[in-house]
């Protein structure tokens, strides 16, 4: 899979962007005369890779850029159109104010701009979790099931501060159940065997925990009762 195209309902305020088949490369750059001197940093390319993971069905959450500025960005409904394995395409329909309900269709043809009404999609305002199993069905990452292709996209869409180490995400702070056996079976080892061996680490655990609570107790009470005698 390989994204083709993404666009807005405003072309005038979000112009249509086209990625080529090969290496892609987004590019900050200063025109205005006035700003020559100042650094390229904050003009909107990480913006952009958020934007294509929330075309790609991210969960919502309040301090995204897009919601957390509703006044700005409610108005907004985004495309991404990509290229399938098959040759074939499927473009995923998401709206700001709207963005728990999906439209997904497939065509032939790419470089399609279906915004505006009276478009037929093979789906229309879906439940977000059932458009993500139908993104499934298309994309058909076999080599990565049991995840879906959210998990591939995690590793895709990276921000600065998932480059801190070279496989652990930022978001997966201290939870190794979650990543390591989806980066074990795409090395090649079993997964289930892997997500075993932390589901009895985190039941040792909190064995160890309420070990730790019972001897407190038992120390209270055996002092107790030493107190009594």
């Amino acid at each position: 899979m390989k994204i083709s195209r993404i666009y807005s309902n405003f072309e005038s305020e979000f112009k249509a962007i086209d990625f080529c088949s090969g290496f892609n490369i987004v590019l900050g750059r200063i025109f205005h005369p006035d700003n020559l001197q100042k650094d390229a940093h904050n003009l909107g390319k990480s913006k952009l890779a958020e934007l294509i993971d929330f075309c790609l069905l991210k969960g919502r959450s309040p301090e995204f850029f897009l919601f957390k500025f509703p006044l700005i960005f409610a108005k907004y409904v985004f495309f991404i159109e990509i290229l399938l394995d098959s040759g074939t395409y499927v473009t995923v329909k998401r709206g700001v104010s709207r963005n728990t309900k999906i439209s997904i269709k497939k065509h032939d043809v790419g470089r399609q701009l279906y915004r505006g009404d009276g478009w037929s999609w093979d789906y229309e305002d879906e439940a977000i979790g059932v458009a993500k199993t139908i993104l499934d069905s298309y994309f058909n990452l076999a080599a990565v099931g049991p995840w879906g292709y959210r998990d591939a996209v995690a590793y895709c869409l990276r921000s600065q501060e998932d480059y801190t180490e070279v496989f652990k995400l930022d978001k997966f702070r201290g939870q190794h159940i979650l990543w390591k056996p989806y980066l074990g079976h795409i090395l090649g080892f079993e997964s289930n065997t892997l997500i075993r061996n932390y589901q009895l680490k985190n039941e040792i655990d909190a064995l160890s925990v309420k070990l730790i609570e019972l001897k407190k107790i038992i120390g209270t009470t055996q002092g107790g009762a030493r107190g009594n005698t």
